[in-house]
């Protein structure tokens, strides 16, 4: 008799606390306008997490502080395109408001 294919549900990827630190420290760099370093740790925060929103719009505002047109389009299409896969947020119906 056959054995039944498993299927495995993928598992969801943790995301180590170290990610954590270096987001809070690009935005310390971020607020006190050191705008090449922060932008340098989201660049590598970007390489090792692609397609994180919270990543990618502190790029963007990273790109955009340093006049860097390239790359605020370039990281601003990719934001786009993370956002378009996200799944919508449909509203409540009447009755579960």
């Amino acid at each position: 008799m056959a054995k039944k294919k498993q299927h495995s549900r993928p598992t969801p990827r943790v995301i180590p606390r170290r990610y954590w630190d270096e987001l809070d420290e690009a935005q310390k760099l971020f607020d006190k306008k050191y705008w090449d370093e922060a932008r340098d740790k989201l660049e590598d925060l970007d390489r090792r997490l692609p397609g994180r929103p919270d990543i990618l719009t502190n790029l963007v505002n990273a790109y955009y502080e340093l006049h860097d047109t390239e790359g605020y389009q370039s990281a601003s299409e990719r934001l786009l395109q993370v956002d378009r896969q996200q799944p919508q947020n449909s509203p409540l119906p009447s009755d579960q408001v």
